[in-house]
């Protein structure tokens, strides 16, 4: 993951007929589109780039601004030559990428995967034994 401050003016970007028409479809405004291609954070899974917004990594005077907000939940795929692929919008994005890439969060790392069955025995919602 990569943590980049990039404007759109320097970083040459290709909108996809598909990118145009998803972004049109989903109602992605062009100035959280800008938001999140300036401040976003690159993230690698499934062969291309995901760019979405940490408010914990933006600059302390845009935290909680409006324009955060709005870009919370949207994700940005850029292709490797550039080319904006695709966006589209999901609750806990970054914990969304970060599944689909493969990688193991902070939060798991050291601990052995529980199975379902497991969980539902230590989860307490059964009868007392």
């Amino acid at each position: 993951m990569k943590n980049s401050s990039r404007s759109t003016a320097s970083f040459p970007l290709r909108p996809t007929r598909h990118y145009f028409e998803r972004a049109s479809h989903r109602h992605l405004r062009d100035n959280v589109r800008d938001f999140i291609l300036r401040h976003g954070v690159d993230i690698r899974a499934a062969g291309a780039t995901h760019l979405v917004v940490m408010e914990r990594r933006l600059p302390e005077d845009l935290r909680g601004t409006e324009a955060a907000r709005l870009a919370r939940d949207w994700i940005i795929v850029v292709g490797d030559g550039g080319a904006l692929i695709t966006c589209y919008r999901r609750r806990r994005a970054v914990r969304f990428i970060r599944r689909k890439s493969g990688r193991p969060s902070a939060r798991s790392e050291g601990r052995p995967r529980q199975t379902p069955k497991a969980r539902a025995r230590h989860s307490g919602g059964g009868a007392a034994c």
